[in-house]
């Protein structure tokens, strides 16, 4: 695994970003974008 500091640097972000970023939790897009693909695996399955 990388060391944070060392992901800041070659991403071209201040560790206070990334922590802020990384503390942040899941966003409503990212959370629909999940409950999308359930609901997409679940068709294909019942298709079968």
């Amino acid at each position: 695994m990388y060391r944070i500091e060392k992901m800041c640097k070659v991403l071209k972000v201040s560790r206070s970003f990334y922590y802020r970023w990384y503390s942040r939790g899941i966003s409503k897009r990212e959370l629909g974008n999940i409950e999308f693909t359930k609901l997409i695996k679940k068709i294909f399955h019942e298709s079968k």
